[in-house]
């Protein structure tokens, strides 16, 4: 989180391409450690940055999976 408002700070508060990767990680972090729900990153707003491989949190679907298990 340090490393993203530092990059905040450098380019002045713009939504700079590299602050955003850094967002991306630290939310997938918290995502992984479960303090907070996953979600897409399309509904996040963190597609298609430098680097990126995959558009949604590795666990997006499973979770969405489990959920909807129960509702039958």
């Amino acid at each position: 989180m340090m490393d993203y408002l530092k990059c905040m700070k450098f380019t002045e508060n713009k939504n700079a391409p590299n602050c955003r990767a850094l967002a991306k990680k630290y939310l997938g972090c918290r995502m992984d450690n479960q303090l907070m729900e996953n979600s897409d990153w399309d509904l996040l707003g963190l597609v298609n940055l430098p680097g990126d491989t995959t558009t949604y949190h590795p666990n997006f679907n499973k979770k969405a999976e489990e959920k909807n298990e129960g509702k039958d």
